[in-house]
């Protein structure tokens, strides 16, 4: 016969079955939590999205349009394509407008254009860890020694 294991609900405290090593909150409070985590992971994400364009004076990168200016759209892009290596960090996402992006696309920059960009975001962002510069470094030579042979990883 199953053993049955009570614990307190670790929001209001009432007294509830275990059903699993995870289970913490009772039915009542369980979907309320949730919401509220929800709300708080996409707050965060809005932070770091207004973190970049507040950095990058909310203007595209490429072409220097801006949406009071020049009545663009801006959007956050991969410098190396998610697809390609690239991650989702201050190091590797930049502000674009919408027709700059479309134009890039998967596409690939040069070399030269990729380097200026890691470098103002260096300065930019107030430094870079090791940990990160290894990371861009590792971007670098697995996306640019693709870039040499025209091959797609």
């Amino acid at each position: 016969m199953k053993k049955v294991e009570l614990i307190q609900c670790a929001e209001c405290g009432c007294d509830m079955i275990k059903q699993n090593h995870r289970h913490k909150f009772c039915k009542k409070c369980g979907p309320e939590i949730a919401k509220r985590m929800n709300l708080e992971k996409m707050e965060s994400i809005d932070r770091a999205r207004y973190t970049i364009y507040l950095r990058d004076e909310f203007k595209c990168v490429y072409c220097g349009a801006s949406p009071i200016e020049d009545g663009v759209s801006l959007v956050l892009d991969h410098v190396v394509p998610y697809c390609d290596g690239g991650g989702s960090d201050l190091y590797n996402l930049v502000t674009c407008c919408d027709s700059c992006n479309m134009t890039k696309g998967h596409g690939r920059l040069p070399m030269e254009i990729y380097l200026r960009i890691v470098e103002r975001n260096k300065i930019r962002n107030g430094g870079i860890s090791p940990k990160t510069q290894q990371r861009v470094n590792d971007v670098l030579e697995r996306y640019f020694s693709i870039t040499k042979t025209g091959g797609r990883i």
